[in-house]
């Protein structure tokens, strides 16, 4: 989902219960059992 469309409906980025790092240094927030990564897209 787009960043965008989350925060319409109500989700905060700035309130995550736990985060996750994997080897290549991508950080995946989690809000309880559903995880989100940054995608910095370059078209």
């Amino acid at each position: 989902m787009r960043k965008e469309d989350l925060e319409k409906e109500g989700f905060d980025p700035n309130f995550f219960t736990n985060y996750w790092k994997n080897q290549k240094g991508d950080v995946y927030l989690f809000c309880f059992e559903f995880g989100f990564l940054k995608k910095n897209r370059k078209w």
